[in-house]
């Protein structure tokens, strides 16, 4: 889908052109494969998570565009929110409890900053700049919903989100797996307005409409992107991770217990299958395939095949350098205000050693994750599974698995 930017920094999708790619992808799927909906058992739903939506409890239309994670519209509120007093207060309170309590959700709220891919600034952003929400929020006529949320409203006029979905809003409390009503209490977010969480897996989802497949299909499971990314790379034991590098690259290890960051790894649901519920330590990178577009559209390289080719012609970037800060920078370093840029360029620089320049900006991001979640843990990570359509530039893989000693990567 296309990424409006009506201002910038805000990066929005049109919601009804989304449904529309969406059926079309179904209902061309299924003439395809020389099939028709009394064929399909069981449909399954993966999608981004962090772009949000508000739609009509009456009309079911949509407020205004999903603003996806990648929007920075909420910038301001996120850095003024983080200096405030309030939450100082909060931090402080949170690292008083976990000294008493030990848990670590307590720990987890003495570390907490906000950033910009949490729902939680843009939506109150979107409280206090969007006069019919607000008005629909009073009436009892909004119902917020995340892009699964939005699906699941269209395929079967059901109010529900899935709690690996839910979980990576900021809105949501692993360590109670319930809603995070300090948020709600805090920010003065409503409550009213969110859908019921449910697990990963089962009948509960219920039936496609029928003019949709002509069939009244059952939804059977539903995922965020990179749980779905780690169950498809067979990650289902505590301790197995894996690297995806598309748009975005994000290191998620599975574990049995939501991890307390200090460097901004973030403790997300990995799923809720059946009762078992595994999570996911997360860290991630805003901009890796997106960046290489970019770069291919400033003329560093013209072909994705001959990338390899290319920066293996010399040995070095020769000390030019990228900074990787399209919108901020992520964990450890937490700078939503980051901007990109090249360092050590002199007039000798070629187009070679920039674009090799923009690749080590990748490895150097993956490994900084790496190295926070090992310092963190104490765990020594031998085994790691790759995918996304950056793992196939053989030079990225053999830098990280050069850069981390013993690594081990394998491509799915």
């Amino acid at each position: 889908m296309d990424i409006l930017s009506p201002k910038p920094g805000w990066a929005e999708i049109d919601p009804e052109k989304l449904w529309n790619k969406v059926l079309e992808v179904l209902r061309e799927s299924i003439r395809e494969a020389g099939l028709n909906g009394n064929n399909v058992a069981s449909i399954g739903i993966s999608s981004q998570r962090g772009t949000f939506t508000i739609w009509s409890r009456k009309t079911g239309k949509p407020f205004f565009n999903l603003i996806t994670w990648q929007d920075l519209r909420g910038a301001y509120l996120v850095k003024s929110w983080n200096q405030s007093i309030t939450m100082r207060a909060f931090r402080i309170g949170g690292k008083l409890l976990h000294w008493v309590t030990r848990k670590a959700r307590f720990k987890a709220a003495g570390i907490l900053r906000l950033s910009n891919d949490m729902v939680t600034m843009r939506l109150l952003w979107v409280m206090q700049n969007i006069p019919s929400v607000k008005k629909a929020v009073e009436a009892g006529d909004a119902m917020f919903g995340c892009v699964e949320s939005w699906l699941l409203y269209k395929m079967t006029g059901r109010h529900m989100t899935e709690v690996s979905s839910i979980a990576a809003t900021g809105l949501f409390d692993p360590f109670t797996m319930r809603y995070g009503m300090w948020a709600f209490n805090l920010f003065s977010l409503p409550i009213s307005i969110m859908p019921e969480i449910v697990p990963s897996y089962g009948n509960h989802f219920g039936l496609m409409k029928v003019d949709i497949l002509g069939n009244p299909i059952p939804i059977h499971a539903v995922l965020g992107d990179q749980s779905a990314s780690a169950f498809g790379s067979a990650c289902y034991k505590p301790g197995m991770s894996k690297i995806t590098m598309g748009t975005g690259s994000f290191l998620d290890v599975l574990t049995t217990s939501p991890h307390a960051s200090l460097e901004g790894l973030a403790p997300f649901v990995a799923w809720n299958i059946d009762g078992e519920i595994l999570y996911l330590t997360e860290g991630s990178v805003h901009y890796t395939g997106v960046m290489l577009d970019w770069a291919r559209s400033i003329g560093l390289f013209a072909n994705y095949d001959d990338i390899c080719e290319i920066v293996s012609e010399i040995s070095s970037s020769n000390g030019v350098y990228f900074v990787p800060g399209f919108r901020g920078l992520r964990a450890p370093i937490q700078d939503c205000r980051a901007t990109a840029g090249f360092l050590g360029v002199t007039l000798s620089t070629t187009k070679k050693e920039m674009l090799r320049a923009v690749l080590e900006s990748i490895v150097f991001s993956m490994v900084h994750l790496l190295e926070v979640f090992r310092a963190e843990t104490g765990r020594n990570l031998e085994y790691l599974v790759v995918d996304g359509g950056v793992a196939r530039n053989d030079f990225i893989l053999q830098a990280i698995a050069d850069s981390t000693g013993k690594l081990s990567l394998h491509m799915t």
